[in-house]
Formats: C-alpha cells, sequence, structure tokens
C-alpha cells in the first residue's frame, strides 16, 4: 500500500526532491531503472537528479575516505621515523613524545585510541595486519549509502 502522494510545488516529482536546487537532496537509486521507483511521488529520495549522480557521488565520497586514510597512514610512518631516530638524536623523551604528537590525526594521542582507550598490544597489532581500514573498505565498498 502505497500512500496518496502529497502536494508537490510544479517540476517536483518526489518529496527527495524538495532540496535539489539547494544541493542537499539524495538521489532515488530507483529512479533511472527500467521499473522506475515504486514510491512515486511519495519517495524520500530525489528525482531530478541525472541518472550518474548517484554513482558519482558514491565515487566521490569513497575517495575522501580513501585520502583522508593515506594522509593518515603518512603521518603515523613519520611519527614511526621520529621515534626510532630518536634514540640517537639526543631530544628527551618529552621532546620526542611532542614532536609524534603532531604527526597523528587531530585528536589522538600516542599510544591511545581516538576513544582515549589504551593502544593494544603489539601481538594483537600483529594479528590485525592486512587488514587495513581500505582493505575493509573495499569489501564494503558497495554498500556505501548516501
Amino acid at each position: 500500500n502505497l500512500e496518496a502522494a502529497p502536494d508537490l510545488p510544479e517540476g517536483i516529482p518526489s518529496i527527495g526532491a524538495l532540496g535539489h536546487y539547494t544541493g542537499t537532496c539524495k538521489p532515488c537509486a530507483w529512479n533511472w531503472k527500467p521499473g522506475g521507483c515504486g514510491n512515486r511521488g511519495s519517495c524520500d529520495f530525489c528525482h531530478l537528479c541525472d541518472p550518474g549522480e548517484l554513482k558519482r557521488r558514491r565515487k566521490e565520497r569513497v575517495a575522501v575516505i580513501r585520502k583522508s586514510e593515506k594522509e593518515d597512514k603518512r603521518r603515523m610512518a613519520k611519527a614511526g621515523a621520529i621515534v626510532s631516530s630518536g634514540a640517537d638524536s639526543g631530544f628527551s623523551s618529552s621532546a620526542l613524545a611532542a614532536m609524534v604528537a603532531s604527526t597523528l590525526p587531530s585528536g589522538m594521542v600516542a599510544g591511545t585510541l581516538p576513544s582515549g582507550d589504551v593502544a593494544p598490544a603489539s601481538p594483537l597489532n600483529h594479528q590485525l595486519e592486512g587488514h587495513s581500514p581500505s582493505h575493509l573498505m573495499a569489501k564494503r565498498s558497495t554498500r556505501i549509502s548516501l
């Protein structure tokens, strides 16, 4: 049972299309399929977006996530280089800690997780090798929603 389509302004085919011209809409995945969207005017998603808009936005979002992961890996590698070279550098441990902290993503403290918990011991880190966020992202990339 579909709800009756609400009274929409002229040229607005669905409820979700109300935000189309302000850029706040979310494209309907079914609108451009052969059978069309079964919700018609009562659909919460935009029926004005171009056929490839959903895919374009998804690709853009995944690219942003991957770029962020790449930057985090670079920061962590830089932090590792500072720590490994610190023993010979003559820097105090507090100076080294400050240098490492400056390379970490905002809100993260060396030896802690973003939640504030203590980072896991190295045997657990070893078990997690090969399971980076990008590895997990690749498995879920087809299920990302807007």
